[in-house]
């Protein structure tokens, strides 16, 4: 099964974004367009996993004791050949997404090695070019380990295994 951890944004976001995606589309920018319920934020990369890992993905993931958490996505962008939203860089989401990659590694998965990037992709396989401000605000409530499967000719990614984060009152 090939797999990732991510973050799925909220309903609120995910309206916020198909907007975005639908104005692209009104304006016939050519591409491959995101599924809106493919949109979500990487944390970490698996690749393929025999049936076996699963259980031991779950594990790592609910005995994370992090609490909710907000993030930004900071801007619209153009990277390579596709159009992404760049997500602010925040103590939480780097902890967040550093122990589990140092859990994971401990464990003896094989995971890329490079800088950690976070960003929502919308449009591969673009030749538009953009590059703006933006601000969306999420709550991080959850984290979830995806599957990504082809069904009837399309990639979706489908929900594994959620943990929802420990509620953070203000104090």
């Amino acid at each position: 099964m090939r797999a990732f951890i991510g973050i799925k944004p909220s309903n609120e976001t995910l309206r916020r974004i198909s907007l975005l995606m639908q104005n692209f589309h009104r304006n016939k920018f050519i591409g491959n367009y995101t599924d809106i319920n493919n949109i979500h934020i990487t944390l970490n990369f698996l690749g393929e996993i025999r049936d076996d890992q699963v259980d031991i993905v779950k594990n790592i993931i609910e005995e994370r004791k992090n609490r909710t958490f907000e993030i930004t996505i900071k801007r619209i962008k153009t990277l390579k050949d596709m159009i992404i939203l760049e997500i602010a860089l925040t103590d939480e989401l780097l902890v967040l997404q550093k122990d589990l990659e140092e859990e994971l590694m401990d464990k003896g998965f094989k995971l890329e090695k490079r800088r950690y990037y976070p960003h929502i992709t919308l449009i591969r396989e673009t030749n538009l070019v953009i590059d703006k401000p933006i601000e969306i605000n999420n709550k991080v409530d959850a984290i979830e380990l995806f599957s990504s499967e082809r069904k009837f000719g399309k990639i979706i990614y489908i929900e594994k295994y959620k943990k929802n984060l420990e509620v953070k009152f203000n104090e």
